[in-house]
């Protein structure tokens, strides 16, 4: 970035961690999710846009489909966004490949924090008065997001991996899921606390095997929500889940 700098002379003003192309001084090359001359604008994409600007009452921002999508939220300047992931489906892997990811820094050249398997976190803050929602799927997925603006206060951290006052080992691999099919199992992985005090969780837990059952299919201690969710009126998903259009068990919005 500092090379390219060197080479434009015109002091191009890249916004959002964007900097001058070094082959055309004339624009910038800007993160993703972002566009536009000087990275000011939405990357544009058959899926996304720009929001409403944030109010004191809360948003929803609803997703479903198979594709590279970017929204941006803003706030009135001097306010923050206070947001939420309350739903998440997307492929589930460790490498979170398909993903919804918000960027919620005060510049966005960085990698936000990405979700597949469900919905965590709870409420976060934004560094400033911006965030951007990005996703990335092959087939289809969903997530709901809810946002609202607040005034001016310290920005709430994500629990993180490492810190100045406490680190983490590497998570451990995922258990083998407690059953397999219909999002009746879990699975766990585990981490610790190596120096000082830590922030965040040793343990995560995880909904798994999200395939809608076969019908007839026995898994321990199934129980169903009343759910009528095979064509032929069998249920294949355990509590709180539903088929989706995909033989896939999604979550039920309550």
């Amino acid at each position: 970035m500092a090379y390219c700098s060197g080479i434009c002379r015109n002091n191009l003003p890249c916004q959002h961690g964007g900097y001058p192309h070094p082959n055309s001084c004339t624009k910038c090359i800007c993160p993703t999710g972002l566009g536009g001359t000087y990275c000011d604008q939405v990357q544009a994409s058959n899926c996304g846009t720009e929001l409403p600007m944030a109010a004191a009452s809360w948003n929803n921002l609803s997703y479903s489909g198979a594709s590279s999508c970017y929204w941006r939220v803003r706030a009135p300047t001097g306010q923050r966004i206070r947001f939420e992931l309350t739903y998440v489906y997307f492929k589930c892997a460790p490498t979170c490949e398909e993903f919804v990811e918000i960027k919620y820094g005060i510049s966005h050249d960085r990698t936000g924090f990405r979700q597949c398997c469900r919905a965590e976190y709870g409420e976060v803050v934004s560094h400033g008065n911006s965030i951007l929602i990005l996703t990335h799927a092959t087939r289809t997925s969903q997530f709901v997001l809810r946002y609202r603006a607040e005034g001016t206060f310290e920005a709430t951290p994500l629990p993180v991996v490492g810190s100045s006052s406490g680190e983490w080992t590497v998570w451990s691999t995922w258990t083998t899921c407690s059953e397999r099919c219909g999002a009746c199992g879990v699975r766990t992985r585990r981490r610790k606390c190596i120096r000082e005090t830590c922030h965040g969780t040793p343990l995560q837990t995880q909904v798994c095997n999200l395939e809608g059952c076969p019908p007839g299919t026995p898994v321990a201690g199934r129980r169903y929500a009343g759910y009528r969710t095979g064509n032929d009126g069998s249920n294949r998903c355990c509590t709180g889940y539903k088929l989706s259009g995909y033989n896939g068990c999604m979550r039920i919005n309550k």
